[in-house]
């Protein structure tokens, strides 16, 4: 009896990546409101210290996520991921000896951001190509349904790491950090507990070793680039949701936090609970999603939510009631959660199978290169301008990104394969 509950099975694969994956999102969103609180409340530092630290930790994200979808897409992803679990886990068990010991600095926090960034621009794509060919072993799952779960498990976790971290932080660093250790040793866990996935044919990989020949590696990830740039339903996807998240990423790393402390005098819990809010829109919409009927029209569903999302971001702007901030907030992540899903069911659908790490890199950096760009970016205009002008650079930016992807890509045009996979 024991036997059958452990093996897993069909209809348990994706509840034990689920439970992996939402594990991480848990851990990253208790960092998530940890580094800003420490920036902006702990060490006072002015905006465009703020912003450039948080640049600077972002920073191996967009350097090695190309070379993580890279690296990926011929591994023995289960095993391959196993290991970046326990890396991560054995970092967040050195911190907690170090935070124990002594008062934290801005160099071990800067380094700490720099190795977690590090370790996961190698596994965000690995996992995501991990949900792939375990999609593979099951074709009664549609690809928006899986996509969308996945998604509604990460920013859910970020919910509750984002509240765990406002009161664990209060608590002292090391509490905070001991318990992220330990949810990514159940990561490591959840993952152990998956069945070994295909392996990319001999022919694919045959010559191609990226840990031996770099101009192999570096090829290898053009390529990637190349058909990401030759499909116009993934070049579009792509184009519009790093514009997208040159916004998003901004806002919510450098901005809110900044608004929190100098127009509400607010504290960790604040920030978490604004968090909590937007990453909370986001759930709400990919859970949707993931309940929904395939959508067809997903170009277009994507083009009118991200509009609203101007909207939504004009409660920055001024000191209104707190309530609205954060209902806004709530919006503006329903807005974020639906682009996400649906641009990755998108390109999850059109791309060959035998380019799935690479597509799948090139996908996170789209979302994930903006972060420092924007951070930095975000930091100097609030330095230069004040903070009120500032708030109102999300509303202006979203229109103008609006207008620029109307014109010049086609995703107005994009219809999802995924409603073909339901019907099928």
């Amino acid at each position: 009896m024991v036997r059958c509950i452990l093996v897993p099975t069909k209809q348990n694969y994706m509840t034990w990546y689920l439970v992996g994956h939402f594990t991480y999102f848990v851990s990253a969103g208790m960092w998530l409101v940890v580094a800003p609180w420490l920036l902006t409340i702990f060490f006072e530092l002015p905006a465009r210290d703020v912003g450039f630290l948080q640049s600077l930790m972002l920073a191996p994200t967009m350097i090695f996520i190309l070379s993580g979808g890279l690296v990926a897409e011929c591994a023995n992803l289960r095993r391959y991921v196993l290991r970046l679990y326990l890396a991560l886990s054995l970092i967040s068990f050195w911190a907690l000896v170090v935070s124990s010991a002594v008062m934290p600095c801005l160099g071990f926090i800067v380094v700490y951001g720099l190795a977690t960034a590090t370790i996961s621009s190698y596994l965000i794509p690995a996992r995501d190509n991990l949900l792939v060919r375990l999609l593979s072993l099951d074709e009664t799952t549609s690809t928006q349904h899986a996509v969308a779960q996945a998604t509604s498990a990460q920013y859910f976790g970020n919910m509750v790491g984002m509240v765990a971290g406002g009161l664990f932080v209060d608590l002292g660093l090391g509490m905070t950090f001991f318990v992220m250790a330990l949810l990514h040793g159940v990561s490591f866990f959840s993952v152990a507990k998956l069945p070994r996935t295909p392996l990319q044919p001999a022919s694919v990989c045959r010559g191609f070793v990226p840990s031996r020949k770099s101009f192999q590696h570096v090829s290898g990830i053009i390529q990637g680039f190349q058909y990401a740039y030759a499909s116009k339903p993934i070049r579009s996807v792509m184009f519009f949701l790093f514009l997208g998240s040159l916004i998003f990423n901004g806002a919510l790393l450098v901005l809110m936090p900044l608004i929190v402390r100098e127009v509400y005098q607010g504290t960790s819990t604040m920030i978490s609970l604004l968090f909590v809010s937007f990453f909370g829109g986001v759930g709400i919409a990919s859970t949707y999603l993931a309940h929904s009927v395939p959508l067809r029209f997903s170009g277009k569903f994507m083009v009118i939510s991200f509009v609203w999302g101007a909207v939504s971001t004009l409660a920055f702007w001024g000191s209104v009631p707190l309530w609205v901030v954060f209902a806004a907030s709530v919006s503006w992540g329903m807005v974020y959660g639906g682009m996400v899903s649906l641009g990755r069911t998108i390109v999850q659908s059109t791309m060959p199978s035998s380019l799935g790490g690479r597509i799948l890199g090139v996908f996170q950096f789209s979302l994930l290169a903006s972060g420092p760009i924007s951070s930095l970016a975000v930091g100097s205009v609030i330095e230069v301008f004040g903070l009120p002008i500032a708030s109102l650079g999300p509303c202006i930016a979203t229109l103008v990104v609006t207008a620029f992807v109307l014109l010049f890509t086609d995703i107005w045009q994009i219809e999802s394969q995924a409603d073909k996979e339901h019907l099928s």
